[in-house]
Protein backbone atom coordinates (compact mmCIF):
# COMPACT_ATOMS: atom_id res chain seq x y z
CA UNK A 1 0.00 0.00 0.00
CA UNK A 2 1.43 3.37 -1.03
CA UNK A 3 1.93 5.98 1.67
CA UNK A 4 -0.79 8.61 1.81
CA UNK A 5 0.26 11.87 0.19
CA UNK A 6 -0.26 14.96 2.30
CA UNK A 7 -0.89 18.51 1.25
CA UNK A 8 1.48 20.82 3.16
CA UNK A 9 -0.91 23.76 2.85
CA UNK A 10 -3.80 21.70 4.21
CA UNK A 11 -1.61 20.55 7.09
CA UNK A 12 -0.64 24.17 7.87
CA UNK A 13 -4.31 25.15 7.85
CA UNK A 14 -5.23 22.32 10.20
CA UNK A 15 -2.46 23.37 12.59
CA UNK A 16 -3.53 27.02 12.40
CA UNK A 17 -7.16 26.04 13.10
CA UNK A 18 -6.07 23.96 16.11
CA UNK A 19 -4.03 26.88 17.48
CA UNK A 20 -6.93 29.28 17.00
CA UNK A 21 -9.33 26.87 18.72
CA UNK A 22 -6.93 26.61 21.68
CA UNK A 23 -6.71 30.42 21.92
CA UNK A 24 -10.50 30.72 21.77
CA UNK A 25 -10.82 28.10 24.53
CA UNK A 26 -8.37 30.08 26.66
CA UNK A 27 -10.31 33.32 26.14
CA UNK A 28 -13.57 31.64 27.14
CA UNK A 29 -11.89 30.11 30.19
CA UNK A 30 -10.50 33.46 31.27
CA UNK A 31 -13.89 35.11 30.77
CA UNK A 32 -15.45 32.46 33.01
CA UNK A 33 -12.75 33.09 35.64
CA UNK A 34 -13.60 36.82 35.52
CA UNK A 35 -17.29 36.02 36.02
CA UNK A 36 -16.46 33.82 39.02
CA UNK A 37 -14.28 36.60 40.45
CA UNK A 38 -17.28 38.93 40.15
CA UNK A 39 -19.42 36.46 42.10
CA UNK A 40 -21.30 34.69 39.30
CA UNK A 41 -22.48 31.16 40.00
CA UNK A 42 -21.67 28.33 37.62
CA UNK A 43 -25.33 28.25 36.60
CA UNK A 44 -25.23 31.96 35.68
CA UNK A 45 -21.99 31.55 33.73
CA UNK A 46 -23.41 28.65 31.74
CA UNK A 47 -26.65 30.58 31.13
CA UNK A 48 -24.78 33.62 29.82
CA UNK A 49 -22.42 31.64 27.57
CA UNK A 50 -25.22 29.48 26.13
CA UNK A 51 -27.46 32.55 25.65
CA UNK A 52 -24.66 34.40 23.83
CA UNK A 53 -23.88 31.40 21.62
CA UNK A 54 -27.55 30.86 20.83
CA UNK A 55 -28.11 34.51 19.92
CA UNK A 56 -25.04 34.53 17.68
CA UNK A 57 -26.15 31.29 16.03
CA UNK A 58 -29.63 32.59 15.33
CA UNK A 59 -28.52 35.98 14.03
CA UNK A 60 -25.82 34.45 11.83
CA UNK A 61 -27.37 31.23 10.54
CA UNK A 62 -31.12 31.46 11.18
CA UNK A 63 -33.38 29.25 13.25
CA UNK A 64 -33.05 26.01 11.27
CA UNK A 65 -29.26 25.90 11.24
CA UNK A 66 -29.08 27.12 14.84
CA UNK A 67 -31.27 24.20 15.87
CA UNK A 68 -29.05 21.79 13.92
CA UNK A 69 -25.94 23.11 15.67
CA UNK A 70 -27.55 22.76 19.10
CA UNK A 71 -28.74 19.26 18.21
CA UNK A 72 -25.14 18.32 17.37
CA UNK A 73 -24.14 19.34 20.89
CA UNK A 74 -27.01 17.41 22.41
CA UNK A 75 -26.07 14.35 20.35
CA UNK A 76 -22.44 14.60 21.53
CA UNK A 77 -23.59 14.63 25.16
CA UNK A 78 -25.99 11.73 24.57
CA UNK A 79 -23.28 9.68 22.82
CA UNK A 80 -20.82 10.19 25.67
CA UNK A 81 -18.33 12.49 23.97
CA UNK A 82 -17.87 14.44 27.20
CA UNK A 83 -18.23 11.55 29.67
CA UNK A 84 -14.54 11.83 30.59
CA UNK A 85 -15.36 15.21 32.15
CA UNK A 86 -17.91 13.83 34.61
CA UNK A 87 -16.29 13.68 38.05
CA UNK A 88 -16.53 10.47 40.06
CA UNK A 89 -19.13 10.94 42.77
Amino acid sequence: MAPKKTDPEAERQIAADQELRARCDLIISRAAEMMVADGASLEMIIDRIVTYATAQCLSTFGKGDALKLHQQGIRAVREGTFDHLIPDR
